[in-house]
C-alpha cells in the first residue's frame, strides 16, 4: 500500500493506492557501439507484419554476439526488478526467453496487447521520435461494466489508460499482462524498439502446501 502524500483533499483525508502496478525504467547512458548499431541494421532486413506494424523475423536478437553488453545490461536490470519488486523467497532466477525488434512507421501503430508466458516483459528504445509514448491500460476496462465519466482532473484512480513518454536508450520493466500499445507515428523516422520476455528456472513452492514445481529453460532440459 502506497499513501499518496500530495493529494489534496478538502477535508484532510488520506488516500493510498492498493495493489499498483509497477513499471520500471532505467537509461542505458552511453551511445550504441558500432557492432549494436549493425547488428540492429541487419535485424531490420528481414521483418514480419504484425498488427499495425512489423517485428523482426528473428525472435532470439539477444542470442547475437553483437548485443553482449546490452544483454548484460538488460539481465543486471531484470535482476534488480525480481530483487527489488517481486522479492521472492523461493530459489528461482530470471531469465530472458524470446528477444525480438518492433518497427514502427508514420501511419502505423502498435496495437493493445499483453505477452503471454512470461512474468516479467521489457522494451528498449533504440530509435525514438521527438514525442514517443507507450500507453498502458487498466484492467478494469475489460470488467463486464464500464462506467463512462467525464473527468475534470485526470489521476491514477480514475483514468482508463495512462501514457508515459519514452526516450531512445531507455529500458521499461513491466508485468506481462499490463495490456499496452503504441499510438499511430505521425514522425517520418522509423520507431524502433527491442522487446523481451522473462521467465524463472529454480524451484517454487513446497511439497507441503502442495504447491512445489519446477522450471527449467529449454537449454538446459535438452541437455539432460
Amino acid at each position: 500500500m502506497i499513501e499518496l502524500r500530495h493529494y489534496k483533499s478538502d477535508t484532510g483525508a488520506v488516500v493510498s493506492a492498493l495493489f499498483p502496478k509497477p513499471v520500471y525504467s532505467n537509461y542505458l547512458n552511453r551511445y550504441f557501439s558500432n557492432d549494436e548499431v549493425q547488428c540492429f541494421t541487419d535485424i531490420a532486413l528481414s521483418q514480419d507484419p504484425n498488427e499495425g506494424n512489423t517485428t523482426s523475423v528473428n525472435h532470439h536478437v539477444l542470442d547475437d554476439g553483437r548485443l553482449s553488453d546490452l544483454n548484460k545490461w538488460f539481465e543486471l536490470c531484470v535482476g534488480d526488478y525480481f530483487k527489488n519488486i517481486i522479492c521472492p523467497s523461493d530459489d528461482i532466477t530470471p531469465y530472458i526467453t524470446l528477444s525480438w525488434l518492433n518497427f514502427t512507421n508514420k501511419g502505423e501503430h502498435h496495437h493493445k496487447h499483453i505477452h503471454h508466458n512470461s512474468i516479467v516483459s521489457g522494451v528498449f528504445y533504440i530509435n525514438t521520435n521527438e514525442d514517443d509514448k507507450i500507453e498502458f491500460y487498466s484492467e478494469e476496462i475489460h470488467q463486464s461494466i464500464y462506467f463512462s465519466i467525464d473527468d475534470q482532473d485526470r489521476n491514477t484512480f480514475n483514468s482508463t489508460s495512462w501514457w508515459l513518454p519514452v526516450q531512445t536508450g531507455k529500458l521499461l520493466l513491466f508485468p506481462s499482462s499490463l495490456r499496452h500499445s503504441v499510438p499511430t507515428v505521425m514522425s517520418d523516422k522509423t520507431r524502433m524498439s527491442l522487446s523481451f520476455n522473462v521467465f524463472v528456472k529454480g524451484i517454487l513452492g513446497t511439497e507441503r502446501n502442495k504447491s512445489l514445481s519446477h522450471f527449467s529453460p529449454l537449454s538446459l532440459l535438452h541437455s539432460n
